[in-house]
């Protein structure tokens, strides 16, 4: 597949979602919101463990609309880059993190200098690479002595996306759903009419291919969440104070059944591999 057209493709798409992108529940919306936060802390306290988070340097492959730099500009950060390889996404950026630094540039190219940062963060961007390896190859290049890789993506093997619970969550979840929608049918009637499209390449992955996509370069430390909260995703209203009361409530449920079943998404913490024996 020609990579050169790929990447045209995915700029396109993403220049044409660029302004809908925080406030279209599918793309943003209360249940991602909440799970970046809630990344961004889980990455927080490993990382305050050993070392003043707040004055690492930090760059977000990926960045988007800069939903994670944002995060760790509340807490404080400094050192904060990030790349994305569409203009129209590091517009809205600027707009959130304007102290941030915000370059336009591939995974695969990466116009930044080598060992530069001590974390990066990829929150959802793997399964719009085509190289999707390029990713681990231009992070290891990328990281200082010592750093560390997060990412958030989704879990394309997870219990809950099989034919079997899909339909026993759809009925479990029904009721709520439907009263949520019918709260905040006004708010929902006027979300953006836009096209859900994705480049040729696009593909989710499980934690076993995220792991052999990383082999001989990271070693990747793994855990799933959000069974039930993924579900909510287009009822739940981000201004509504009940709402994500109620979202804090079924990610209750989804702390619940941890043990018992994988979620949607799959938090990964990697350490180069030469590092990995001595963490």
């Amino acid at each position: 597949m020609n990579s050169r057209r790929v990447l045209a493709e995915e700029t396109a798409i993403m220049n044409e979602l660029a302004p809908y992108y925080r406030n279209w529940l599918r793309t943003g919306g209360l249940v991602y919101t909440r799970e970046r936060e809630c990344f961004v802390e889980w990455l927080w306290q490993d990382l305050d463990r050993e070392a003043d988070a707040s004055k690492l340097h930090y760059c977000d492959l990926g960045c988007g609309t800069g939903e994670l730099l944002e995060i760790l500009d509340r807490k404080g950060c400094q050192h904060l880059t990030g790349l994305d390889l569409a203009e129209g996404m590091l517009v809205e950026a600027r707009r959130h993190v304007p102290d941030a630094q915000l370059i336009q540039g591939s995974v695969e190219s990466a116009p930044l200098a080598s060992g530069s940062f001590d974390v990066l963060l990829v929150g959802f961007s793997l399964h719009h690479l085509q190289e999707p390896r390029q990713l681990f190859i231009t992070a290891r290049r990328l990281l200082a002595p010592g750093g560390r890789l997060y990412l958030l993506e989704f879990d394309s093997s997870s219990v809950a996306t099989t034919p079997w619970a899909r339909l026993v969550l759809r009925i479990f979840t029904a009721p709520a759903r439907l009263v949520l929608m019918w709260k905040n049918r006004k708010q929902l009637r006027l979300q953006p009419q836009v096209e859900e499209r994705f480049n040729s390449s696009h593909r989710a992955y499980n934690s076993s291919e995220i792991q052999e996509l990383a082999a001989g370069l990271f070693k990747l430390d793994q855990s799933t969440h959000g069974f039930f909260s993924p579900w909510f995703q287009e009822v739940l209203w981000p201004g509504s104070a009940i709402d994500r009361k109620v979202l804090e409530w079924i990610r209750r449920l989804d702390m619940a059944v941890e043990r018992l079943a994988s979620g949607f998404f799959i938090w990964s913490r990697a350490t180069p591999e030469a590092e990995s024996s001595g963490t």
